[in-house]
């Protein structure tokens, strides 16, 4: 922490040659503040900063440095923060945006250690509380501080065991097995696409109806979503694949509902027949049966929610006269009906291609 704090403190020794650097861009005027430089580094000396106090939280017994609460140092900085241009030009630069980059949130923009943020809200709450003591120094300075909840949340919710759209959903596959394998068995995926709030609102959806809905209400992220993931993955064997699915998507886009949804099924047909000996080492019969489901929940979540829809999406044969329920890559096939070929369920032609790709890439030795 004390090696954290110096480098803090350096720089305001380097900031006259930052001008030079960073002219065009709209820095802190408190980094060449000589006032402000000269007291903080008056009051660090003052300070007691190698005492340390003992936190006993999320992390066990951290040491903090007693700085940040020692009254030398309120006393010291509030003067300088009253003869320097903080308390007014700087003020309105400093609501809850970085300066070098206000699309940045917080205050490691400007080059404040990011090791000062690591998952200790507490911590972190207990010494913004005690920057309320700096009489010139106002609490709205501070600006909007929610973005640290946010950055506390999301490194203690890495779940490394689900495909990274989990990664900010309230609850996990285990807590919701049932309604989980509901939603896996209406053929739609929840691997890698959708998003986590898409999820949250599939869970939170009372019947199949209502979850055909939320597809098509949130489609243009999805489909967004669907492409910014085919566009990145690694390997170059799967990068036909990837392109055949991005095609689907701006077919789809230009309302070419048919075409998208045609071409996004071939993609998923082709994967799940040609790959899945090499991607699970089972043939395609395994894959779609649903019995199957407790073969791969075993192995991982991350299969499980991007293989399972399988189950339902390539089962049945249909006819001109059959209507099933969702999309089926039998009926878009082989009984191209009005009812067959819809927005809905061209969306979910593209999830599902799109997830089993990027499983198959990812969590398995397919592609490599």
């Amino acid at each position: 922490m004390l090696a954290e704090v110096g480098r803090l403190g350096s720089m305001f020794a380097v900031s006259e040659s930052l001008k030079g650097i960073v002219a065009p861009i709209r820095v802190p005027t408190y980094l060449f503040e000589p006032a402000l430089e000269s007291a903080i580094s008056t009051s660090l000396q003052a300070s007691s900063l190698l005492g340390h106090q003992d936190f006993k939280g999320i992390l066990g017994s951290v040491p903090i440095p007693s700085f940040l609460s020692d009254e030398t140092t309120k006393s010291i900085i509030s003067r300088a923060l009253e003869l320097s241009t903080l308390s007014t030009g700087a003020a309105e630069m400093l609501r809850g945006t970085s300066m070098l980059d206000p699309k940045i949130p917080g205050l490691t923009g400007v080059g404040f250690p990011a090791s000062l943020f690591a998952p200790m809200q507490s911590i972190i709450n207990e010494q913004l509380t005690s920057l309320t003591g700096f009489t010139g120094l106002s609490s709205s300075l501070l600006g909007d501080l929610s973005w640290i909840g946010d950055l506390t949340k999301g490194l203690q919710l890495g779940k490394p065991h689900l495909p990274s759209n989990w990664r900010r959903v309230e609850t996990e596959p285990d807590d919701l097995e049932d309604e989980v394998r509901v939603i896996l068995e209406e053929g739609i995926p929840l691997a890698w696409v959708p998003s986590a709030r898409v999820i949250e609102l599939l869970l939170a959806a009372p019947d199949a109806s209502s979850r055909r809905r939320v597809i098509s209400n949130n489609h243009k992220g999805i489909l967004t979503g669907c492409e910014r993931l085919v566009s990145r993955l690694p390997q170059k064997r799967a990068l036909l694949y990837g392109d055949m699915i991005r095609k689907a998507v701006n077919a789809l886009r230009d309302e070419h509902v048919e075409a998208a949804q045609s071409l996004a099924t071939n993609v998923l047909d082709t994967l799940l027949t040609q790959h899945s000996k090499d991607a699970l080492d089972v043939p395609i019969g395994v894959v779609t049966n649903a019995a199957s489901y407790k073969k791969f929940r075993k192995q991982s979540w991350r299969l499980t929610l991007a293989v399972h829809p399988a189950t339902t999406v390539m089962s049945g044969r249909y006819g001109v006269d059959d209507r099933p329920s969702g999309y089926r890559r039998n009926a878009t096939a082989h009984a191209i009906t009005r009812h067959q070929y819809n927005r809905i369920n061209a969306v979910l032609a593209v999830m599902n291609a799109t997830s089993v790709l990027t499983c198959f890439v990812r969590d398995t030795p397919a592609f490599d």
